[in-house]
């Protein structure tokens, strides 16, 4: 098994933390009881502390620093989470010592990221033009049977009326 930062490859995986949560919001009534109305799922995040060691330990720290400064997102391959799509690099936190020679220990914090697709659509600049989109989008909403139905309103409690109704 290999852990890894995008395209950077990590030599040991120290400490790993995923962390899930949600936001649950909740609102005070008169009688003093709190309701609760809506519970919002938070982005996965993920902490972790790894080694990374060797001759090309130093192109790893800049490839580590230019995937956070340059915002791109990531996959994190791990041990917990085997493998997290759409990550984003929110912090990292280097330590260089003497145990570790030519490499250095990080602590790197991730967080998910769902992406929006943007959808783009012309607005009609005329009466008519709206008309027009209005009608040609009912076309499109495909036909519904309709039905004759007649009620009875003297059934209902109302005297001498009758009508018919299209559902």
């Amino acid at each position: 098994m290999y852990y890894s930062i995008g395209w950077v490859l990590i030599d040991a995986l120290k400490e790993e933390k995923p962390s899930y949560g949600s936001e649950i919001t909740s609102h005070a009534v008169e009688d003093g009881a709190d309701v609760t109305d809506n519970i919002k799922v938070k982005p996965a995040s993920i902490s972790a502390t790894c080694v990374i060691a060797g001759e090309q330990a130093q192109e790893k720290y800049e490839s580590l620093k230019f995937m956070m400064q340059n915002p791109q997102l990531v996959t994190y391959r791990g041990s917990l989470e085997p493998v997290l799509y759409n990550m984003a690099i929110e912090s990292m936190s280097p330590m260089r010592d003497v145990t570790f020679g030519d490499g250095f220990e990080f602590e790197i914090t991730l967080i998910r990221v769902e992406c929006a697709t943007l959808q783009t659509f012309e607005l009609p600049t005329t009466q008519e033009q709206a008309q027009k989109q209005i009608e040609q989008s009912v076309k499109h909403m495909g036909k519904l049977q309709t039905q004759k139905q007649t009620v009875d309103y003297a059934s209902l409690g109302y005297s001498k009326l009758k009508s018919q109704m299209i559902v």
